[in-house]
Parts: C-alpha cells; sequence; structure tokens
C-alpha cells in the first residue's frame, strides 16, 4: 500500500489550488452559517414595550388606564432577528400582574402592534409611593432567531403617575354689630375664585365658624364678598388684607371676613346741636304683587265756601275781604246819621 507524506499532497496540488482552500477556510471562520438566524443578515434583538397612561396627575379615586406598544426593532440598520412566542404583561401599582392578549405573538423588524387601554386601575392612598406617585411597569420576552441556538429577549419600562395631593380652605364669615347693626353671616355671598373663575361650591352664603370647607388643589385663590356699604370688611387668618390665600399640596388653610357695622354719622344742623344718622340705605323695590297689594287712597272732595251777600251800598267793595265790606256797610250808615243831624240842626236854627 502506498502511503502519501505531506510533500506528496503538495506535490500533488498546484500552488494556486492551496491558496483557494486556506481562503475558504478563512470565510468559514469569519461568517459561520447559523442555522436559528433569521434573517441571516440581522444583528440582534430588537424585541421591546413602551408602557403610557392616560393622564399623568390624578386623584385618589381616579381611574387610570394603561397602554403599551410592542415592537420590534427601531431602524432599518442594523436589521433586528425575528421574535417568536412573544408574551407581554403589565403590573399596576397595587401589584397585580395583568397578561396581555396579543394578536401577534411574531415579530419581524420594525413592526409593531399598539394596545391601548387594556389595563385599568383605580388609585388608591396605600399604593402611593414615597415620592407621591404611582409606579406601574410592563414587560415582554420571545423567542429571538440570532445565534445557532435560540435566545429569549425582551424588554420592559416603568411609569410614574402623580398624585395631586389636594389642600383644604376654611372661609369663616363674622359679622360684629355693635353700632346697632342687624346683619348676620347668611346675608352676605363670599366667593373663592382661582384665575378670576370660580370654585366649585362658590359662591356660597356667609357661614360662621367652623366656616365653609373647600377642597382645592395648589394655587393662588382670591377670597372675596359682595359689597356692603353698612358694613366695614377686613381679612384675617391666612388670607392676605385682598383676600389672597396661597394652598399648598396636602396644605389647610382658614380665612376670616369680618364685617363690622359702621358708626352713626353725626351731622350738625346750622343752629347748634346734632342728630346722628346712618349711612343711606339701599332703596327698597317693590314688585308688581306688592304694589298691587296696596289700597288706592279715596278721591278728594273739593270744599267750597260760601260767603254771605252783603247788601248794596254804592260803594266800591272787597267782595274777597268780608271783614272789609263790614266796615263800609258801618261807614255808610254812620253818614246817613251825620246827615239826618246836620239837617235837625238847621231845622231848630230856623224855628228859634
Amino acid at each position: 500500500m502506498k502511503k502519501f507524506n505531506n510533500s506528496s499532497i503538495l506535490s500533488v496540488l498546484s500552488i494556486s489550488e492551496v491558496i483557494l482552500i486556506l481562503l475558504l477556510l478563512l470565510v468559514v471562520w469569519v461568517n459561520p452559517v447559523f442555522a436559528h438566524r433569521s434573517p441571516e443578515t440581522c444583528s440582534g434583538s430588537g424585541l421591546q414595550i413602551n408602557l403610557y397612561t392616560d393622564k399623568p396627575q390624578v386623584r385618589i379615586g381616579d381611574v387610570i388606564s394603561y397602554s403599551v406598544d410592542i415592537f420590534n426593532g427601531t431602524s432599518a440598520v442594523p436589521i433586528s432577528c425575528d421574535a417568536t412566542d412573544i408574551t407581554a404583561f403589565i403590573i399596576t401599582p397595587d401589584g397585580i400582574t395583568h397578561p396581555i392578549t396579543l394578536v401577534r405573538t411574531s415579530l419581524s423588524n420594525l413592526e409593531l402592534d399598539s394596545y391601548l387601554d387594556v389595563v385599568t386601575y383605580i388609585a388608591r392612598s396605600e399604593d402611593v409611593q414615597s415620592d407621591d406617585s404611582l409606579k406601574a411597569s410592563a414587560g415582554n420576552s420571545g423567542i429571538i432567531h440570532q445565534n445557532d441556538i435560540n435566545s429569549t429577549g425582551g424588554g420592559d419600562q416603568q411609569v410614574n403617575t402623580t398624585i395631586i395631593i389636594p389642600a383644604t380652605l376654611h372661609i369663616i364669615k363674622e359679622v360684629v354689630n355693635d353700632d346697632d347693626g342687624i346683619a348676620t353671616a347668611s346675608l352676605f355671598n363670599l366667593y373663592v375664585k382661582l384665575s378670576g373663575t370660580d370654585v366649585l361650591g362658590s359662591p356660597a352664603v356667609g357661614v360662621a365658624s367652623p366656616g365653609t370647607l373647600y377642597t382645592l388643589d395648589a394655587g393662588t385663590y382670591i377670597v372675596s364678598e359682595d359689597e356692603n356699604a353698612s358694613y366695614a370688611k377686613t381679612f384675617s387668618g391666612d388670607c392676605d388684607s385682598s383676600g389672597t390665600v396661597v394652598l399648598v399640596a396636602g396644605g389647610d388653610k382658614t380665612c376670616t371676613i369680618i364685617n363690622n357695622d359702621v358708626a352713626p354719622v353725626v351731622v350738625p344742623p346750622s343752629g347748634g346741636g346734632g342728630r346722628t344718622r346712618r349711612p343711606p340705605t339701599p332703596p327698597i323695590v317693590l314688585t308688581a304683587s306688592v304694589v298691587d297689594a296696596i289700597p288706592a287712597p279715596p278721591p278728594v272732595v273739593p270744599v267750597v265756601a260760601t260767603v254771605p251777600s252783603l247788601p248794596r251800598t254804592g260803594f266800591f267793595s272787597d267782595h274777597e275781604n268780608v271783614l272789609w265790606n263790614y266796615v263800609v256797610l258801618l261807614g255808610d250808615i254812620v253818614i246817613v246819621l251825620v246827615a239826618f243831624y246836620i239837617i235837625f240842626k238847621e231845622d231848630r236854627i230856623d224855628e228859634s
């Protein structure tokens, strides 16, 4: 039997054939063919998940809806390997895991599926973290076809929802009647406004201590009331002189509106002495029903005075002056008597 040694092999192969064999071995070593890589030009796993909510801030008792996007890769280059047997889930702030029913469990490069409002959760105070947030997370996994032996891959994400911690505001109405005033707290309308808009429950009638309670978000608020000219208004408590109060999350503040009746005004008359006068009272407006209820006054009957007729004296008299008429009459009588006396006197002288 003929034996071949290295020198005999080299003598059979030409130099060019040896070089070709070495190049083939080099190519196989640098770029091996993997039986499970799909596609063959892919570079690795791109399977990921995004988690988001319908509202970034909530109050205790609000409903939060969670949505996810499940996708494989974010760019055309490099190419993400195919992912199969994909599963996904969401963990809500109460620690409960919610599996997601997927439309597709296999995704190629750049493929994406969105699942809107797949899980809901009601915000609870016991789930709030130390940073006043509610934390939820989501994850997915699948078989990644990238090596000679398939591997698993996927992603996870956490989302935080901020809890709105409300503040409380007490509005107290205090009325002081030390100058004969008679108003009470309920006769005043009080307002609480944010940026010029009434908050829920405003306006409201005044209430003495402990007052009216408002549950509000943090912010700067203005407290006011309808003006009353008979009462001077001042603020005390957490409101400044203009009625402004600043609320912080979880805070509790109180504003008191004090109305003191205005003292009577002394108006000295021109002749000395003095009298008191209170500020003008708003006019009373009578409604149609009140006006109709007032009886009509009785008709006015004119009174005609009759002047007695006097005898004609031949002299002009003042018919508008009764006393003068009598004087004229008396004068006429005196003149007649004087005339008779003169005639009688003349007759006596003639006889003698």
